[in-house]
């Protein structure tokens, strides 16, 4: 016997293999038919949740109301009534094919609400849309600035640079910027690009630069060196390891080459080169 609300009583619930939502809800033709099946589908769900039933039967559930809004979707306009989110889980189903339907009513089956599976693929629609659009502002940061240093012989590279210029979605994460900043230090170099080491990241093609700026290139990359040879010390210290005389020869002819320095060359105040 029927319920008065036109639903089928829990009892009389099939085993979904063979479940006909026609059976429940009559024919859905229009939007007003249409909006009548979704307000059936919600008074069967408070039914079962007040008769502590829901999980008992929440997978039939599940496949009735997923069912329910399929047959929905075949009917043109019949969405007109609907709430915004049930307007727009009827055009999400009107986009899938055949195959990805019966995908659809196959995880159904198993508990879980139709609704549900078009906010997880929406959510993951978004996110992947949102990782597709920070990679490509990190690449046109990246090529922005080494552009800059192409044009104009000058650019600045730092982490600031990233977060200062980001003009995408959402915020720019640390750790993407740490990785594009070494991958964009290494095209300024292949480039020509030298680092003028002013605590600002400018970096300059030598052939732009005048006498104090090229004296702060030499002094960043003598004290580079200067750390490597502490490095090495520490090293052979821990190890007593003694570097070959060919190996000591091989640095001081190097160092020799270079001539003498003056010291207050080296020691100038960093100047802006951009």
């Amino acid at each position: 016997m029927e319920e008065s609300n036109g639903l089928v009583p829990i009892g009389q619930l099939d085993t979904y293999n063979n479940f006909d939502p026609n059976g429940y809800f009559g024919s859905i033709y229009d939007a007003e038919s249409a909006k009548r099946a979704v307000g059936k589908v919600k008074v069967l769900e408070e039914y079962l949740k007040a008769a502590d039933q829901y999980g008992e039967y929440a997978a039939k559930f599940c496949l009735l109301e997923a069912q329910m809004y399929i047959q929905i979707a075949q009917v043109e306009g019949s969405e007109d009534k609907l709430t915004e989110a049930k307007r727009r889980l009827v055009m999400w189903i009107r986009s899938k094919t055949d195959e990805e339907i019966a995908e659809i009513l196959e995880e159904v089956g198993t508990g879980i609400r139709i609704s549900k599976i078009e906010r997880r693929e929406r959510s993951e629609q978004f996110n992947n849309m949102k990782k597709h659009a920070s990679n490509r502002e990190y690449q046109r940061i990246s090529d922005e600035i080494v552009a800059q240093l192409d044009r104009d012989g000058c650019t600045k590279l730092s982490p600031f640079a990233f977060i200062e210029k980001w003009h995408s979605i959402g915020e720019p994460d640390s750790k993407t910027i740490k990785a594009y900043t070494e991958k964009t230090r290494d095209q300024l170099i292949k480039k020509g690009g030298r680092g003028l080491g002013d605590g600002k990241g400018t970096y300059m093609k030598p052939e732009k630069c005048d006498r104090k700026q090229v004296a702060l290139i030499i002094k960043t990359r003598l004290e580079s060196i200067v750390s490597d040879l502490k490095a090495i010390k520490q090293i052979c210290d821990e190890t007593h390891f003694v570097i070959p005389n060919e190996g000591i020869s091989m640095i001081t002819k190097l160092i020799r080459s270079l001539g003498a320095v003056p010291d207050d060359t080296i020691a100038l105040d960093v100047t802006d080169g951009c």
